[in-house]
């Protein structure tokens, strides 16, 4: 996803050429591979978000939604109608966070998971079991 198609034409969204563009709701996201110079640098590994209008009108104020740590990698987002599920490796471990849009912030929450097993999300109802 590089172009939104608005008010009857493509748009072209500006990011880092190996960043990955996704959407939930009204939000653009972006997950950086590569450092990403702007007021402030965000930092590869990031996952940012920001209103998709805020954004056309020249806004680049980000929400953080992940931020790369020490020992830690992300590894996936899930997007689900209500929600985006963050999963990162912490010492080799999956851990995962829930991010939620309400209010006009940005909520994220630990989802308590066992620690070794598989983690299946149904992103339709945001719904995860573990096997």
């Amino acid at each position: 996803l590089q172009y939104l198609w608005r008010k009857g034409s493509f748009v072209h969204i500006e990011k880092p050429e190996d960043a990955q563009l996704s959407m939930v709701g009204n939000h653009l996201l972006f997950r950086l591979r590569s450092d990403w110079e702007l007021e402030q640098t965000w930092k590869a590994g990031s996952l940012l978000a920001i209103d998709t209008n805020a954004f056309l009108e020249g806004s680049r104020s980000f929400d953080a939604l992940y931020s790369p740590q020490p020992q830690r990698s992300f590894t996936d987002y899930p997007v689900t109608p209500s929600a985006i599920i963050i999963n990162e490796l912490d010492n080799v471990r999956d851990r995962y966070s829930v991010a939620r849009f309400k209010e006009g912030e940005w909520l994220i929450e630990p989802l308590d998971v066992p620690g070794f097993g598989r983690v299946d999300i149904n992103s339709k109802n945001f719904r995860y079991s573990v096997l």
